[in-house]
Order: structure tokens, then C-alpha cells, then sequence
């Protein structure tokens, strides 16, 4: 502002100066410097009274100054001009003035804007941040929930596909009993009913006919009630002991009836009543029943826990005492109850390997019995070398065993005790020796390792490291697979066995459609059977190639 001024006087002062007139300014101050005295000279007095005190003849030299009226026109343009400059310096200043204060608002605001944008972009990023961890997060929460619910889907569907086979395993075992119940308990009525009605007809008359029609009429009483009762047993296996009990109740009232009769009939009152001629012709007694079927009992199969063996195993009964008929698969720490007979033998072999960990249990008469099933130390292994046709295959092989653990007990010839210390591995022990058609067992421990080599041409045809099981079966040969498949259209399921020495080990059965590969040696005898009532369909003897496969058409 200040140097706006400067500049706008300094500007009148120029045009003053440039002018031909003389300002009226110069004219006062050349007029003052005219009426100061010299230097050296008396003051002047003047007449009139003193500015200062007003006392007279007292006089002070003074300027004298210009007023507006006394200037000349051409100052008064001057002056204006001045003036007016002043008016656009003052009105320039002022604008100016408003501009900064404009631009330093702007300043402001711009200032504000990009703090504000920059909380803006602060915030923007944190919620990008935040919406992307957010997101990661959800992705893996989605994908660990996705795990989890294939796992629970497996799990569901593994469960419901064992509790659909334990299911049809316990319906198949409930109508086998069921029918071996009803024909032992139809059988065991029968002969009874016979029984009565011969010793009735040759005992007693006529008037003794109504009392064997009241017998027989309560005797069909008590079989329909026992027959609902044996219906009623489906859903619960151990109330069939009650009901063979409740029938030998029945029998045993019966045989007291017929006692009482045959000493009804001796009395001398009988007698007469037997010498009257009968009513009506009766039919012939029928042929005197077998004794009745011996009762069931009851025998806990539990598998303990053990790390040595798999996961499952499974349970077999024998029918007539060779054949393996698959009932329930036990998994580790579970037990299953079976309703048997005395006598009936069964079987349990380890779902992954098929080696026997029970070779063979026969229940004994004792109403309750418990089978532990357990991997044992002491091991049995049982080597078979089936007949080949094969005219290349060796007909005598060789067992060694290749690492004996240190309390594996000896089982064949040994080294000196000075050759074993020289030896820096332990040299194989021969076992014994095999021939086609027969089978050779051997008692060793866990662990232990054996190899079979064919005779004359030392090659090796098995390696065997004993597991847990009790008896282990080991085949000798040529390695084999067979592929067993049933066609669509078949009418039944099939069951396929492999036998030797008499018994026959259940290893697949086939729904149709369904296909099987089993591991063999050349040699074996395979059966195929219906699964309903046992019908031989198919029996082959596996040959040298690698892979076979038999198509079932039943």
C-alpha cells in the first residue's frame, strides 16, 4: 500500500515538474526563502500581533502557507489528478486486498479439501484393507466349512452304507434263524404230535378221540401262540431263547398229557371203552420224531484294540463246519453277540489281509461264552503249493527263513555257534520243503521273514514277513489275478470261495453288475455260487497268465 502511494506521488511530482507553470507550492517556499533575513542580519519586526502569544510587537519569522483558493487552475489539475490517482491506488490496494484474502480462503479451502481427501484416501485404503482381509478370511472360513461338510458327507454316507450292510447282514442272520427255528420247532412239534397219536390210537376208544382232539386243538393253540412269538423275535435275537424254553415248557406238558393218558388207558374203565367200535376211520400215526434240537447260546465276539492289525475284522460262520458264510465286520473296540447252537463253529479273519486271527471257534454247550480276538506272538504259518499242469513250474520248492527275530524259535538246521559270530548278517535256516498238492506248516514268531524258492532252479516264488495272526495262509506258485465280474442281467447275487483241504474261504460277492479282482497262483480252485441257496455255478483252476477274467452268467 505504501509503495502504491510513493509511486503516485512520486508521479505528481513529475508532472509538477514537467509542467511550464510553476506549482504554487515552489512559489510559497521561493516567497519564504525570499522573506528570511540573512544571515548575521536583525530579525525584521513586522506590525500586527504574534501568531504564538498574541502580544505586540513581538514577531516570529514564519512560512507562509498556500491555501487552496490562492493556487493557480493548472494546480488545481495537478492536485486532482493526485487525487484521483490516489482514489485508483486506494481502490487497486483494496482489490488487491480482496484478492489475497480470496486466495488465502481458496488457500484454505484447498488446504481443507486435500486434508479431507486425504482422510478420504486414509479411510479408503483402511476399508480396502479391511474388505480384503475380510474377504481372505470368508474364503477360508468357506473353505474350511467346505472341508468339513465333504467330511461330514463322507462320513454320513460311510456310516449309512455300514449301517445298510450290518442292517442286511442282521436280516439275512434274523431269517436264517428264523427258518432254522421254525423248521426245528415244526419238526420237534410234529414228532411229538405223532407220538401222542400213536400211543392214543393203540392205547384208547372212541371216548379217548375227544380228549385228542382237545390236545390237538390246544396243542395248534400253542403253536400259533409260539409261532406269533418266533415272529415277534425279529427285532430282538436273545428273546429266542425264551421261546425255545416257552416250547420246551410246552413239550414237556404235552409228554406229561400223553402220560396221563397212556395211565388213564390202563385202568379196567378203559379197557371196556376200548373194546367199542370207533366212530370214524382215522388215518396212520405218522413215523416217531428225532429227538429235539439242542438250545441256543450266546457268544460275544469282542475285538480289542490292537496297533497291529486293521481297522475291521470279519465274522464267519461255518456252515457245515467248511463253508464261510460272512455275518457282521467288528471294528476295533466293538463286540458283536451271535445266538448259536452247541457244536456250530465260526471264524474270524482280518478284513484287510484275510488271515485267520480265530482259525475255527465251536461253541460249547455253556449258556455264556466270549471270544477275545487279539494279534498273538506265536504264529502259525500254513503253506500251500497247489498242482499245476504247468510242465515248467518245479514240483518241489524249498522254505527258507531269511531273518529269525531273537526268541524266534528254531525250525530247521542251524549254523555252529563259532560260524554264526563269523557271520556278519545271519545266514538263512532252512525251514523244510513243499510239493505240489500238499501244504507244510511252520510255528514261528512275529516278524519273522521266509522265502520260497523253486528246487533245481533256485527262483524265488514268495517272500512272507509273518504278521499278528494266528493262522496265516500262504499260497505257493506262479503269481495270478483273477477278475470275477457278474453282468448286469444277472437274476441273483453270486458269492465266490477258494477252497482247499476241504474248506472254503469266502473272499467276494458280487451284486449284479459288480466286479471283483482277487490276488491267486496258479493252481488254485475257485468256486462261484448263488448267494441265496448256495447253487454251484461256476469251479476253475487258475492258470499261468497274469490276469483272467471269468464272466458269471447264472
Amino acid at each position: 500500500m505504501l509503495r502504491a502511494i510513493y509511486a503516485s506521488r512520486e508521479k505528481s511530482d513529475m508532472l509538477v515538474r514537467m509542467s511550464p507553470l510553476r506549482s504554487p507550492s515552489a512559489e510559497l517556499l521561493s516567497r519564504g526563502e525570499e522573506g528570511l533575513p540573512e544571515a548575521g542580519s536583525p530579525p525584521r519586526r513586522l506590525s500586527g500581533t504574534s501568531r504564538c502569544n498574541g502580544s505586540p510587537n513581538r514577531f516570529v519569522p514564519f512560512r507562509r502557507r498556500a491555501s487552496a483558493d490562492t493556487l493557480p487552475a493548472h494546480s488545481k489539475r495537478a492536485l486532482l489528478v493526485h487525487a484521483v490517482l490516489l482514489a485508483f491506488a486506494l481502490c487497486g490496494m483494496v482489490g488487491i486486498v480482496y484478492e489475497v484474502r480470496e486466495q488465502r480462503n481458496t488457500i484454505a479451502q484447498m488446504k481443507a479439501t486435500f486434508a479431507v481427501q486425504e482422510k478420504a484416501s486414509a479411510l479408503a485404503a483402511e476399508a480396502l484393507t479391511s474388505a480384503l482381509s475380510a474377504q481372505s478370511e470368508a474364503k477360508q472360513a468357506a473353505a474350511h466349512a467346505f472341508g468339513e461338510m465333504q467330511a461330514l458327507l463322507l462320513s454320513v454316507d460311510e456310516r449309512s452304507r455300514m449301517q445298510l450292510h450290518l442292517s442286511q447282514q442282521m436280516s439275512e442272520r434274523l431269517n436264517g434263524q428264523l427258518e432254522r427255528q421254525s423248521e426245528a420247532l415244526g419238526d420237534s412239534l410234529a414228532k411229538n404230535f405223532s407220538r401222542i397219536g400213536e400211543a392214543l390210537s393203540a392205547n384208547v376208544s372212541m371216548a379217548v378221540d375227544e380228549a385228542v382232539e382237545k390236545a390237538a386243538a390246544e396243542a395248534r393253540r400253542t403253536q400259533d401262540r409260539l409261532f406269533e412269538e418266533l415272529e415277534e423275535t425279529l427285532d430282538s435275537v436273545e428273546s429266542l431263547t425264551l421261546v425255545v424254553e416257552k416250547v420246551s415248557a410246552a413239550s414237556a406238558r404235552l409228554e406229561s398229557f400223553s402220560a396221563e393218558l397212556r395211565a388213564s388207558s390202563a385202568t379196567p374203565g378203559s379197557a371196556e371203552i376200548a373194546i367199542t367200535p370207533p366212530r370214524s376211520q382215522r388215518a396212520p400215526p405218522p413215523p416217531p420224531p428225532p429227538p429235539p434240537p439242542p438250545r441256543l447260546v450266546k457268544v460275544v465276539f469282542a475285538f480289542e484294540p490292537d496297533d497291529t492289525l486293521g481297522e475291521l475284522v470279519s465274522l464267519y460262520w461255518l456252515c457245515a463246519n467248511h463253508t464261510e458264510r460272512l455275518y457282521s465286520e467288528i471294528p476295533q473296540g466293538m463286540q458283536v453277540v451271535e445266538m448259536t447252537q452247541p457244536g456250530q463253529c465260526w471264524r474270524v479273519r482280518d478284513s484287510r489281509t484275510g488271515h485267520h486271527l480265530v482259525d475255527r471257534y465251536c461253541a460249547s454247550g455253556s449258556p455264556q461264552q466270549r471270544v477275545s480276538i487279539r494279534s498273538t506272538p506265536h504264529v502259525e504259518l500254513q503253506f500251500h503249493f497247489p498242482r499245476a499242469d504247468s510242465r515248467l513250474a518245479a514240483k518241489t520248492a524249498t522254505i527258507w527263513q531269511v531273518h529269525a527275530p531273537a526268541d524266534a524259535p528254531s525250525t530247521g538246521a542251524m549254523q555252529s555257534g563259532r560260524e554264526r559270530d563269523a557271520a556278519s548278517a545271519a545266514p538263512p535256516v532252512y525251514v523244510g520243503s513243499i510239493s505240489q498238492g500238499f501244504s507244510f506248516s511252520t510255528s514261528t514268531i512275529r516278524g519273522a521273514r521266509f522265502e520260497v524258492y523253486e528246487q533245481g532252479t533256485d527262483r524265488r516264488l514268495q517272500q512272507v514277513v509273518a504278521g499278528g495272526e494266528a493262522m496265516q495262509i500262504i499260497p505257493v506258485g506262479p503269481r495270478a489275478l483273477l477278475e470275477f465280474i457278474s453282468p448286469r442281467g444277472a437274476a441273483v447275487d453270486v458269492r465266490v470261495y477258494r477252497t482247499w483241504e476241504g474248506d472254503e474261504e469266502l473272499h467276494a460277492t458280487l451284486k449284479p453288475g459288480q466286479a471283483q479282482t482277487v490276488v491267486s497262483v496258479e493252481g488254485e480252485t475257485w468256486l462261484v455260487r448263488t448267494a441265496s441257496n448256495g447253487m454251484d455255478l461256476l469251479k476253475l483252476t487258475t492258470a499261468r497268465p497274469e490276469l483272467q477274467r471269468v464272466y458269471i452268467s447264472n
